[in-house]
């Protein structure tokens, strides 16, 4: 037997959760506030579907910041449809992905196949086999899909046949029925500038552009989670208005629910039974809501880009701009003794940090002659990233090129 057993003193200790899982960007609620439009608009896209079987095929693309509901909104869809589907006996199938975890036209075909048959070999098929045995599949059974990718930039980079594949194959079509739907999500269409003109124009026919929370829907939201999640009069309206205003300015959903219950998790730890604005403005105050495991994922190469980032920030600048980043990156790589990359693997590292949601990117007037990109960092403690940049470059704990 162990001397003490802090898991059992943590048994004893009482907590201001009824259930923590409502905090957690994984927490899919059973509806989404403030999203009703978006919910209606797919409804009537694909209404000709269910009086109509195998009429329609639509490719749709999704865009909008992170945090902003698009991922629970369409799982929520998913669920309407196939709700309407059982009712009138219709094989309909609705799959999400998320392309962050399924990152190869392989994994994906695969995992779309064990949910439709099961029991599909792990080796010793192609992509091009699994897709001959999808679409026999579909047609064989009268099956029709609705295929959501989530974080679909993240597929772009590695593989992007699939979706050139995935947008035309109801072109061979002897029969007129059609069997498969495509929706993609993504934070913005320039993370599709891998793909052929032609699939581009096809996927921006129908585009769905989902809005940042204003501050007092994401209030709303807080105020239904702390109803799930927490004791009843552990925290008052004031302090989630506090916390809906520090995380207005990117209206993401997830650090909003972050920093209500870091606040939480600060108040058991100091056994307090009450949630107070001076609670919040001491976690936001020290809090580092970038997690490690996001830096660790990056490359050398992207880390040493977001370090010149942070650098130029640094110096009381409120963005950055490509010429500045370039310059100082040269600069940034003769210091830890690496070879600078060229424009274009600049710009991929780019569009990296910003799928991680590290930055944000706006076009400004250069001059008369054009538009200029400019880099920002506004949800996180730049001094803090620094020091979080310096330990894994130096621990070289890295992802090579």
């Amino acid at each position: 037997m162990v001397s003490k057993n802090y898991l059992e003193d943590e048994f004893r200790t009482s907590t201001l959760f009824t259930d923590e899982s409502v905090f957690e960007s994984e927490y899919m609620p059973n509806g989404i506030k403030h999203r009703d439009n978006e919910l209606i608009f797919l409804s009537r896209l694909f209404l000709p579907l269910l009086t109509q079987p195998f009429s329609l095929s639509k490719k749709i693309l999704i865009t909008g910041n992170v945090g902003i509901g698009k991922t629970i909104t369409l799982h929520l869809f998913g669920k309407m449809i196939k709700e309407s589907a059982r009712k009138r006996n219709l094989n309909i199938k609705f799959i999400q992905i998320n392309c962050r975890h399924k990152k190869t036209s392989a994994s994906i075909l695969k995992t779309i196949l064990n949910e439709l048959i099961g029991g599909v070999p792990s080796r010793g098929l192609s992509s091009r086999d699994f897709m001959e045995i999808l679409v026999d599949y579909l047609r064989d059974y009268k099956c029709y899909l609705i295929l959501v990718l989530d974080e679909l930039g993240f597929l772009m980079k590695k593989d992007s046949d699939l979706i050139y594949t995935l947008t035309r194959i109801n072109e061979v079509n002897f029969s007129h029925q059609f069997y498969l739907s495509f929706i993609g999500i993504v934070k913005d269409i320039l993370s599709l500038k891998n793909l052929d003109d032609a699939t581009i124009s096809s996927l921006q026919n129908e585009v769905i552009r989902f809005k940042k929370y204003s501050e007092s829907q994401m209030l709303d939201i807080l105020k239904e989670r702390v109803e799930i999640g927490l004791k009843p009069g552990v925290i008052d309206e004031s302090v989630l208005k506090l916390i809906s205003s520090l995380t207005s300015v990117s209206g993401d959903m997830r650090k909003s629910l972050k920093s209500l219950k870091d606040a939480v998790r600060y108040a058991e730890h100091h056994q307090m039974e009450k949630i107070t604005l001076k609670v919040v403005q001491e976690v936001n105050s020290r809090s580092f809501s970038l997690s490690n495991n996001e830096l660790h994922n990056l490359k050398r190469a992207e880390l040493l880009l977001y370090a010149t980032i942070c650098n130029l920030l640094n110096n009381s600048q409120s963005e950055v701009t490509m010429n500045e980043l370039k310059e100082e990156y040269i600069a940034v790589c003769g210091y830890y003794n690496e070879k600078p990359r060229s424009d274009t693997q600049l710009w991929e590292y780019i569009q990296t940090l910003k799928q991680y949601d590290l930055i944000t990117t706006t076009m400004k007037n250069k001059n008369q002659r054009g538009r200029q990109s400019c880099f920002s960092i506004p949800n996180y403690s730049i001094s803090t990233i620094k020091k979080e940049i310096e330990k894994i470059l130096n621990s070289g704990n890295l992802h090579e090129i």
